[in-house]
């Protein structure tokens, strides 16, 4: 099956002008064979990760920053099983409905990476590198312009927001560690010592969303 996705994932670049039908099909026979498991697999990894390992924060901020993805990706996986049952359907989707379908779903894999770059490092994390590969996966199955530059510009930025949270994050920690600080002097009748803290982030943002835009125009270009 996945091979045969792969080769339908060929023939869309390829082949990009096709009748609605059979662009359709084709756009449907790639999300099966190719896309289906591959997020199939990110998913168990990520429910390993959230509710079957120790991963807790010692600090409020982050803590409840983890509690909060929890739970929202409670809501991504239940979506993301309508969507592939609907995927998976015998009847003929329609493409207006599927490119819909995609859509949506962009958004929340773009919802769900605020999340995860917000608690794996910001804008140093390492998952930055899965939205090149969002943005081409959104190029080559929804051929309309509009719709499929307006959701890789929203996934873009997607990275800007996640990058913003953690830095909320870390202000929130620091302000926390302070105050245990102060707490901890009081008790013990010293002057508290307060470490001053840098960016600890190295990645220019807007150096890396300038390449994902840029990439965006590419793929639309690709496409065309």
């Amino acid at each position: 099956m996945i091979f045969s996705g792969w080769n339908k994932l060929v023939q869309l670049v390829i082949a990009p002008t096709l009748e609605p039908t059979q662009r359709a099909s084709r756009i449907q026979a790639v999300e099966r064979g190719v896309i289906v498991p591959i997020k199939a697999l990110v998913i168990v990894i990520l429910v390993s990760y959230f509710f079957f390992s120790d991963w807790n924060d010692f600090f409020h901020a982050r803590q409840r920053a983890l509690e909060i993805i929890r739970q929202f990706f409670i809501l991504y996986i239940v979506i993301n099983v309508l969507g592939i049952a609907f995927l998976f359907s015998s009847v003929k989707i329609p493409l207006k409905w599927l490119e819909s379908l995609l859509v949506f779903l962009g958004l929340m894999d773009g919802l769900l990476m605020v999340g995860l770059i917000s608690v794996t490092q910001g804008s140093d994390s390492i998952l930055y590198w899965f939205f090149p590969a969002l943005i081409l996966h959104n190029a080559l199955t929804i051929p309309l312009a509009v719709p499929q530059i307006l959701l890789n510009f929203a996934v873009s930025f997607c990275y800007i927001a996640g990058s913003y949270v953690d830095s909320w994050i870390i202000a929130a920690v620091t302000t926390e560690d302070r105050l245990n600080t102060l707490d901890g002097a009081a008790r013990t009748l010293t002057t508290p010592k307060y470490t001053i803290m840098e960016d600890p982030r190295s990645e220019k943002v807007a150096e890396r969303i300038i390449v994902l835009l840029l990439w965006t125009v590419c793929c639309y270009v690709i496409q065309m």
